[in-house]
């Protein structure tokens, strides 16, 4: 019988530190950890607007990697690769939101 896991919220105070970590994630294009970060800061504070911001920083990426694949070198296909990286993480945040259940995404996601 496999025993489920439940999320565990984080504490106000501890908004500003779990902030750093997912602005360092996302600096190393490590959306999936970036997405479950904010979406804890979320559960926490509903409004809290950097980890709202952060989302929409997800979108601004995915315009300059659109730019980005217009300047690629034949046999590159790096901004492609990070495209498709931020569409699947905002796609996952869509079907969980109007699901209503919470997504806790798996390493390496």
């Amino acid at each position: 019988m496999q025993k489920t896991t439940e999320l565990k919220p984080i504490s106000r105070e501890a908004i500003p530190r779990a902030l750093q970590k997912a602005e360092r994630y996302r600096l190393l294009n490590q959306s999936w950890a970036t997405e479950s970060i904010c979406q804890d800061v979320l559960e926490a504070d509903p409004s809290h607007q950097q980890a709202l911001v952060m989302e929409e920083s997800l979108r601004a990426a995915m315009r300059s990697f659109e730019q980005a694949e217009g300047l690629r070198q034949p046999g590159n296909d790096d901004a492609i690769l990070r495209w498709n990286t931020c569409v699947r993480t905002l796609e996952r945040l869509r079907v969980h939101e109007e699901s209503g259940e919470p997504h806790e995404p798996q390493f390496g996601e």
